[in-house]
């Protein structure tokens, strides 16, 4: 919700972090609560391993935040550096330092929400900072974001959070939990060609041991990931301190040393920058001539937005996508040639970093449903307010994910009666045939919201067989598509 600049204090002679809150966004209300909020937060917040809060003030019509500058790298690109996963005794003082920091916060009251690999830092000195807790939530404040709204990495929700369910500090630990499988196994616990697909695993599927991907990895950490996993926030632990007691010391802190550090380079501010370029280079597909130059000029006035491209049609969104390389692609559903469905999911195979955000006036359950699985980061009405889309651009240029409250209330809907079914027993109905044994595997598969070339590949056999095999299941379960063929295979027990 911000754009952060790096500045230098010459009364205290000091380099900090200034983030600003966009003009359009100040006057009052819900905006200008949530950043005096965001102040309020973190300025209660005074420990080692959580970001400082210098000052807080305004300048015309910009209010900003003058915050502690962290010279260092976050995790995520501390994972690129080492090519995947971290070292483990890395690793290990990395999320002690986060958990510090959340046993602090929480003991005061305060969430974060948004614990993820970006919002860990760590300076050139080894030492643990945790960043943005502008999400944070005090017990007795009342959410100043917009009701309903899904935003955030997906990755690092919680089940419950997926539900649709309150989110207390058990789901701040669910996201440690996260972020240490990755570090340490080079991947994320879930991980889908869609957003739907991995709402589903977070939601149902069992979480593949971290061990499989690293088998360097002790089966005490292993246990305590598996646990802080946990789909139920009561079988987790109860508390950050009682995370801190089971996972073991760092073997050796060399690895953390201020050289080992300073040779990665020392630009790194909290997460909520632009790309590098310094603009979010955004390409306009629909069909409607008149709607995308009045979408052109609401977005060109933004200052960290540039148009680059227009489209009429699915075809030519895709055409002009690689050869503009936008960060966003604003994807009308109904167009002619080829609609927005198929180029958004022709998009997301051939240009992974193009993210996708469905603008359409449908919020139709089918509609929400195709776009989220064919690879759309967000999914937004036409009659959204301006700084809602603006702000889902931006979330999306992250690689966050962003529904409108409308939208957000029919995914929840639909993870809700799934975790329903999952936690109650029903009259089983019976199939319409028997599944064969492959087919059960395959079926398997998809519940864990696999596609059918990572299907082929896991079972050593043609992509072509895995598509005959699911228009056969499809038919056996008498359903009509793949997230029915999941909430099926719950219902029934079969896996």
């Amino acid at each position: 919700m911000g754009i952060v600049y790096r500045a230098h204090d010459e009364v205290l002679v000091r380099d900090v972090a200034v983030k600003f809150l966009l003009p359009e966004r100040v006057p009052g209300g819900e905006p200008s609560a949530r950043f005096l909020r965001e102040a309020r937060a973190v300025a209660r917040l005074s420990h080692p391993n959580v970001m400082t809060l210098h000052d807080i003030g305004r300048e015309g019509r910009w209010h900003y935040l003058v915050l502690e500058y962290i010279p260092g790298r976050n995790l995520h690109d501390a994972m690129l550096d080492h090519g995947g996963r971290l070292p483990l005794d890395e690793a290990l003082h990395a999320i002690r330092g986060a958990l510090e920091a959340l046993a602090y916060a929480h003991a005061r009251g305060f969430l974060h929400r948004d614990i993820k690999p970006e919002n860990i830092m760590l300076t050139a000195s080894g030492q643990v900072k945790v960043t943005d807790f502008g999400l944070a939530l005090a017990r007795g404040d009342a959410r100043l974001t917009q009701e309903g709204m899904i935003m955030g990495t997906a990755l690092y929700l919680a089940p419950e959070v997926v539900a649709g369910a309150p989110s207390d500090s058990r789901s701040d630990l669910y996201a440690i939990g996260a972020v240490l499988y990755e570090l340490l196994a080079g991947r994320p616990p879930f991980a889908g060609e869609d957003l739907m697909a991995v709402l589903s695993q977070i939601l149902s599927a069992l979480v593949t041991s971290p061990r499989a991907f690293a088998v360097d990895i002790s089966p005490e950490i292993e246990g305590v990931i598996l646990k802080l996993l946990s789909k139920n926030p009561a079988d987790r632990y109860a508390s950050a301190d009682e995370v801190l007691a089971a996972l073991p010391l760092p073997a050796g802190r060399a690895a953390l040393s201020s050289g080992a550090w300073a040779a990665r380079g020392s630009s790194a501010t909290p997460e909520d920058q632009a790309p590098p370029s310094g603009r979010i280079r955004v390409l306009l597909a629909d069909d409607q001539a008149l709607f995308r130059e009045g979408l052109r000029t609401l977005l060109s006035v933004q200052p960290d937005f540039e148009v680059v491209g227009e489209a009429g049609n699915g075809e030519e969104a895709v055409r002009l996508a690689a050869a503009l390389s936008p960060d966003v692609v604003l994807m009308d559903l109904r167009m002619p040639v080829l609609d927005g469905v198929a180029a958004t999911r022709r998009l997301s195979a051939a240009l992974p970093g193009c993210k996708v955000i469905v603008l359409t006036t449908f919020d139709d359950d089918e509609y929400i449903f195709e776009g989220l699985r064919a690879g759309a980061l967000g999914y937004v009405l036409k009659d959204v307010a301006s700084d809602v889309l603006f702000e889902a651009v931006r979330a999306a240029a992250r690689g966050e994910s962003v529904l409108q409250p409308s939208v957000a209330a029919k995914v929840v809907a639909q993870f809700a009666r799934l975790a329903d079914r999952s936690t109650r027993s029903q009259p089983a109905r019976s199939l319409v045939e028997p599944l064969s044994e492959r087919e059960l595997e395959v079926l398997a598969l998809i519940a864990e919201g696999k596609s059918n070339k990572e299907i082929a590949a896991v079972l050593y056999i043609a992509e072509g067989t895995v598509k005959n095999h699911v228009t056969n299941i499809l038919g056996k379960l008498g359903v009509r598509d793949r997230t029915q063929a999941a909430l099926r295979v719950h219902e029934l027990g079969l896996i």
